[in-house]
């Protein structure tokens, strides 16, 4: 469910022959990016084109993070796979950093990273594209279900008894301005 939901693809309406698809965040983020590729030409109906792999950097971490607050929104999150997190790690954001030597402890993570427009909570996701950067503000999605999980029973084979879950819910985007994307970042 959540690698649907961070997915980058486009809302169906389905037929007799095909499922219904939601629009997963990546095809929602068009307002506030950082990318060597393509937007999405709207949001949840276009997918994003990907462009050229580069090097995560926090110059552009910082440039979506503004543009995101200039359009009204208030990101308190940022999601990255595991090689952007430990590219994260290594920001230096205009300081230094200082342990005591009697700690014997040396900490190599960042998470949570201060902004000019507050603090973003970085989370490690396995389940997104490595390939992107999502800078979020939590309040503006939101998962709507059309009808809830429930248990099927299915055609028993023996004394085996056989169900299978079932649900249908799609990603809302309340306003897809007051997020972010920084895309197309290498990952390894």
């Amino acid at each position: 469910m959540e690698t649907s939901l961070l997915a980058n693809t486009t809302v169906a309406a389905g037929s007799t022959s095909s499922a219904r698809t939601l629009a997963g965040i990546v095809s929602w983020l068009k307002s506030n990016e950082s990318t060597s590729g393509t937007a999405p030409t709207t949001s949840g109906t276009a997918t994003r084109t990907d462009g050229t792999q580069r090097a995560f950097t926090e110059d552009q971490l910082k440039s979506v993070i503004k543009q995101v607050w200039d359009n009204g929104g208030d990101p308190s999150m940022v999601m990255v796979g595991s090689f952007n997190k430990q590219k994260l790690s290594g920001f230096t954001g205009g300081s230094t950093r200082f342990d005591p030597a009697e700690n014997k402890r040396l900490v190599a993570a960042v998470d949570v990273y201060e902004s000019d427009f507050g603090a973003l909570q970085v989370t490690p996701n396995r389940f997104q594209r490595t390939r992107d950067a999502l800078i979020i503000t939590p309040d503006l999605f939101a998962v709507s279900y059309l009808r809830d999980f429930s248990l099927e029973d299915l055609a028993k084979t023996g004394d085996a008894m056989k169900q299978f879950l079932v649900a249908e819910y799609t990603l809302e985007s309340r306003n897809e301005a007051g997020s972010g994307i920084v895309a197309d970042l290498t990952t390894s």
